[in-house]
C-alpha cells in the first residue's frame, strides 16, 4: 500500500492504478479500502471529474423548466429536464374573456374561468431530449379559433391566449391613435375597439369603446370627460366581423394621460 500511495504522490498514476486493482480483492478489510480509496482517487485524477460542485448546484441543474411562445400557427416549447409536455386548448368568447380579464397577454398568467372547466382538446407531446426547444403545430381543429392554450409538464404550467385573425394594428403612441389594417393594407371601418385601462396601484377599469372610422383610425386616448385617474397601461381589444380579433397591451403616453 506504501509503495502505491508513493507512486501516486510522484504522479506516476499508472503504476499506482496497476497496484491497487491488484490487492482491491485481499481479505483484509482496513487495506482493502484503503487500496478501493486510492484506485477512486486516481480514477478521477484521470478524468479530470469535478468533485468540490456544491450540491445545491446539482439539483437547480436537475430541476425542470417550461415557457412557450405562440407564433402565427405554431407554438415553440423551450424547455429543461422534461420529457413529455401536454397541451391542453380552451375555446373562448374573446369579447366576454377581455371584460372579465382585460391584461391577460403576459404568459403564465392564472388561468382564471378556464381552471374550473375542461379543456376542449388535450394534446400529450414527447419532446426530443437533445434539444431545449422544439415547434409544434397548432391543431388544424383550433386555427381559426379564438383560444386560450396551457402547457405544463413536471408540475409546470403556462398559459396564453391564442387569436385566430388577419389583421395589423398600427400605434401612434405618441398621440393615443390606431389604425387597423388587412394584411394587404387595406383599411379596416367598422372594427370594434374595447379599452381597458390600468394604473401603478389599480385594477384594470372600462375606459372607452367605438369604432374604426372609414381610415381605419380610433382615438384609443381621449376621452369626453376629463379622467383623474393615472394610467399607465391600457389593454385594447379589436374585432373585426371579417378579420378575426386580437388584443394589444401597450403602454400610456406619460405626457398626455
Amino acid at each position: 500500500c506504501f509503495i502505491a500511495y508513493m507512486y501516486y504522490l510522484s504522479g506516476e498514476f499508472q503504476k499506482a492504478k496497476q497496484i491497487a486493482e491488484k490487492h482491491n480483492n485481499i481479505p483484509v478489510l482496513r487495506l482493502r479500502r484503503r487500496f478501493v480509496e486510492l484506485a477512486k482517487q486516481i480514477e478521477q485524477v484521470l478524468s479530470d471529474s469535478i468533485l468540490l460542485q456544491d450540491t445545491k448546484d446539482v439539483e437547480e441543474h436537475k430541476q425542470s423548466s417550461l415557457a412557450f411562445t405562440v407564433t402565427e400557427k405554431s407554438l415553440r416549447l423551450d424547455y429543461q429536464n422534461v420529457d413529455e409536455v401536454t397541451i391542453s386548448y380552451y375555446m373562448m368568447d374573446i369579447e366576454l374573456l377581455f371584460s372579465s380579464n382585460p391584461f391577460m397577454i403576459k404568459q403564465g398568467s392564472e388561468m382564471g374561468q378556464f381552471s374550473f372547466v375542461m379543456p376542449n382538446h388535450v394534446d400529450k407531446v414527447m419532446v426530443p431530449q437533445d434539444m431545449f426547444s422544439y415547434q409544434v403545430d397548432i391543431l388544424e381543429t383550433f386555427v381559426n379559433s379564438n383560444i386560450m392554450i396551457e402547457v405544463s409538464a413536471n408540475g409546470i404550467q403556462k398559459s396564453c391566449p391564442y387569436f385566430a385573425h388577419s389583421m395589423h394594428v398600427h400605434f401612434n403612441y405618441s398621440k393615443g391613435l390606431l389604425q387597423a389594417t388587412s394584411l394587404d393594407n387595406k383599411l379596416l371601418s367598422a372594427t370594434y375597439v374595447k379599452v381597458y385601462s390600468k394604473g401603478r396601484n389599480s385594477s384594470a377599469t372600462f375606459y372607452k369603446d367605438g369604432y374604426t372610422d372609414h381610415r381605419g383610425v380610433f382615438d384609443y386616448l381621449s376621452l369626453t370627460s376629463p379622467s383623474n385617474t393615472s394610467v399607465e397601461a391600457f389593454s385594447i381589444l379589436l374585432i373585426s366581423q371579417n378579420n378575426g380579433s386580437v388584443i394589444h397591451e401597450i403602454p400610456a403616453p406619460v405626457s398626455k394621460v
